[in-house]
């Protein structure tokens, strides 16, 4: 793999310590970047502005073919935060894994390079983290907004910390992921170094996010969560993993991310079963509803692992509405059962 770096030479942005004052920990924000132009710029500005200042902002260059690679030069010659790094192509893992190898900083956090955040994203997060005594602080979920929309995100710093913050024990955080009450995306957390380092994200698949993060969870005892959902704006394209046209590696990557995640979870956590059953069914669920009907053997597959969670969902109580009509629906066959996603598809019920 050829890999150039190169690191801003502009303002020095992080004062020196003062007698007798503990500086804050140094942060890295890793933001993989791959043909983002038009969202790039905006990305990193709401970085830049982050209240919390010691920070090392790392873009990642993963091969980019429309300029995207010159501007992550041009944005560290004017922040000696910024370090730009080049890569080849290798996918989303790939790239956060090679910027975790790069960067410096005690904790971790990552924001895709299509989104934006909260001048306060950090901070709170950070002051979450130590308030409670974990290795992990969190949001639930983010603004979601369209191409053409922005998303209006919270500034309240002491409200935020002194009325949005709560410390949740570990398997409660598994519990809320699982069922879906919790997003289990990368971006929405900070993390301490060791915890990001210990489990590297699974390179070649797709569905990386679900594959890993449960993993950094796993022995933290208890998560900082931040209730607000409002300090993350996630853009939603069509270019998204999910929104993308199917694939075999899409079929591939939900079986392998789902089965993976169900062994340790019913390993680690007995009495999740019925959560992880919940998530996987979801999961293929989602991707079956897109193979095309030439692509049958991609359909068996899927089937096939529907229906090893199926009934676990439909006794699960408090499982999603969603996966227990969708579990339903699959015991009169497949072919009613692709019907139905095919409706639910079509007309958004089912997502």
């Amino acid at each position: 793999m050829t890999v150039v770096a190169s690191r801003g030479h502009g303002h020095t942005a992080v004062l020196p310590a003062t007698r007798g004052v503990v500086p804050s920990p140094l942060i890295s924000v890793i933001v993989p970047v791959y043909n983002v132009q038009a969202y790039l710029a905006q990305c990193v500005e709401s970085i830049q502005l982050q209240t919390y200042t010691n920070l090392e902002i790392v873009l990642v260059d993963d091969g980019s073919t429309d300029g995207s690679g010159d501007m992550c030069d041009e944005l560290s010659r004017e922040d000696a935060r910024i370090m730009a790094v080049h890569k080849e192509n290798g996918g989303l893992s790939d790239a956060r894994n090679y910027g975790v190898s790069v960067s410096k900083g005690d904790y971790i956090a990552f924001v895709d390079s299509d989104d934006y955040i909260s001048p306060v994203f950090v901070e709170v997060l950070y002051r979450a983290l130590k308030q409670c005594g974990s290795k992990v602080a969190a949001v639930p979920g983010g603004c979601y907004f369209h191409d053409g929309d922005e998303a209006t995100l919270d500034v309240n710093l002491h409200r935020l910390i002194e009325q949005e913050t709560v410390e949740v024990a570990e398997i409660d955080y598994q519990r809320g992921m699982l069922y879906q009450k919790v997003t289990t995306g990368a971006p929405w957390r900070l993390y301490a170094r060791e915890v990001v380092e210990t489990h590297p994200f699974p390179v070649g698949l797709l569905y990386e996010d679900l594959a890993t993060t449960y993993k950094f969870v796993k022995g933290v005892k208890s998560i900082a969560l931040v209730k607000s959902t409002a300090l993350y704006a996630y853009r939603l394209r069509e270019t998204s993993i999910i929104r993308q046209r199917f694939s075999r590696k899409k079929a591939e990557s939900a079986i392998a991310a789902s089965r993976g995640m169900f062994a340790d979870i019913t390993q680690w956590y007995p009495s999740l079963e019925m959560a992880a059953a919940s998530r996987c069914f979801s999961v293929n669920r989602m991707v079956l509803a897109q193979v095309p009907a030439e692509c049958a053997e991609d359909r068996d597959s899927l089937w096939r692992e529907l229906r090893k969670y199926r009934m676990l969902v439909l006794r699960d109580g408090n499982a999603r509405r969603r996966e227990r009509l969708a579990a339903l629906v699959s015991l009169f066959g497949k072919a009613p059962f692709l019907l139905f996603c095919r409706v639910c598809r079509a007309s958004g019920l089912l997502r």
